[in-house]
């Protein structure tokens, strides 16, 4: 059985039915969404972004139109530079996902599949979260914890693809100034994801860009891509150091700030999207000796790890989600807010 969350009376209400595939009277047909993601390029790469999907990846389909040549870590299996988006072979328009390491010999995937396997899903939530975030439409969620979800706007239609004689943007998605990478210095920091004793057990190393004249944050041009910075995943090498998380299980990765979730003193948990608004909020929360908690599990394609977590570091809690503002942030609270 799953579970359908209606409205009444001002407050939530839970009431079951069998699970189903949307009927073609449905505004969440499986069938018309497989054809408009089949059709529609900037809705395909909308569902990958969604779904987590790296945004250099993204940023080169949309403006190309073209498969990157070199690949990316795998968001489902963590395999480095083993992931791609690529076209149909059969000439379609839109776009698929394929990774040499997933299955142990190569899987591609659908825009719908590769969503639903990336934040564990069945199709029926898959397919009404992807349809919700398309048309820019709230969705309705189960109050299992006390939450507050920031509202986050339709999303802007994009287009699929730039001709290949247009100059590079002079600015990134996120509004950042693009430079070559010769004249951008990277600056590193390291966000350290611990178990309940404290002991290190990942790293989401991330590198930022900044003018080495003016000191400015930037973005760069890598390999006919935009890149407003890189993530690095990595696990204690076991002599002090850092190594890459290749076939790293990302469910035995604790959530974010684990030690203080766990402590008897926390009442409330603020989960961010990312690491970097978690330590903004942990800031901002010091003064609550550790009756206010920040955490993450990191980029919104993490969301689904909550289903396992929330149990043990959210039950009798006060729950604020507070999503980034872009579609992918809404997808990610919602799973959030039914684990």
């Amino acid at each position: 059985m799953s579970t359908k969350t209606t409205f009444a009376s001002g407050k939530f209400e839970k009431t079951a039915k069998k699970t189903r595939v949307s009927n073609r009277n449905d505004r969440y047909n499986l069938d018309a969404l497989k054809e408009r993601l089949a059709n529609d390029p900037a809705a395909a790469l909308d569902v990958f972004a969604l779904a987590g999907v790296p945004s250099e990846l993204i940023e080169h389909a949309r403006q190309t139109g073209r498969e990157r040549a070199t690949g990316a870590p795998c968001p489902i299996c963590g395999g480095v530079d083993r992931f791609k988006l690529v076209r149909p072979k059969d000439g379609g328009a839109g776009w698929l996902a394929f990774c040499r390491q997933c299955g142990g010999g190569g899987r591609s995937y659908t825009p719908l599949d590769f969503y639903q396997n990336a934040l564990r899903m069945d199709v029926n939530a898959a397919i009404r979260g992807i349809v919700d975030a398309l048309d820019g439409a709230p969705s309705l969620l189960t109050p299992k914890h006390a939450l507050t979800i920031q509202a986050a706007p339709p999303i802007t239609a994009e287009p699929s693809a730039r001709p290949q004689s247009d100059p590079a943007p002079e600015t990134s998605k996120k509004g950042l100034r693009v430079v070559p990478e010769a004249e951008a210095r990277p600056e590193t920091r390291d966000y350290i994801y611990r178990d309940e004793n404290s002991a290190p057990v990942f790293n989401a190393r991330r590198v930022d860009f900044y003018d080495k004249t003016t000191g400015e944050r930037v973005a760069i041009e890598r390999n006919g891509a935009i890149v407003d910075k890189s993530i690095f995943s990595l696990v204690p090498d076991g002599a002090g150091g850092w190594t890459y998380s290749k076939g790293l299980d990302r469910a035995t990765i604790p959530p974010y700030n684990a030690p203080e979730l766990a402590a008897p003193a926390c009442q409330s948990v603020y989960i961010a999207e990312g690491e970097k608004s978690a330590e903004k909020l942990r800031a901002a929360l010091a003064d609550m000796q550790g009756e206010a908690v920040a955490t993450t599990t990191g980029a919104a394609s993490n969301a689904g790890r909550w289903t396992q977590y929330a149990p043990r570091y959210l039950a009798e809690k006060l729950v604020y989600i507070l999503a980034d503002n872009d579609a992918p942030g809404r997808a990610a609270a919602e799973v959030i807010a039914n684990a």
